[in-house]
């Protein structure tokens, strides 16, 4: 219950995605009928150790949020038809 706390219940993504409505605190629940029916189907189900899953945000944070745009360009404003010139 306490990893559920620690990543905001991020640990139940895959449930959240296929029952975006529900509560996530009830996605525990959840989450061994998804495991089950992933079995049967054989579809692989991975589960990632909390300091891990710490690394790969990290990892994609720094890598892909913060490379794909200029920290001092403003997204709205490069929207705007005319450019502000000052």
């Amino acid at each position: 219950m306490w990893v559920d706390h620690l990543l905001g219940g991020l640990d139940h993504q895959a449930e959240l995605h296929l029952f975006p409505s529900m509560a996530w605190p009830i996605l525990r629940c959840a989450k061994a009928l998804v495991c089950e029916h992933c079995e049967q189907h054989g579809v692989p189900y991975t589960k990632t150790p909390i300091f891990r899953t710490y690394g790969i945000v990290a990892w994609f944070h720094n890598r892909v949020d913060l490379e794909a745009c200029d920290p001092f360009t403003c997204p709205m404003v490069s929207a705007l038809p005319i450019a502000l010139n000052l």
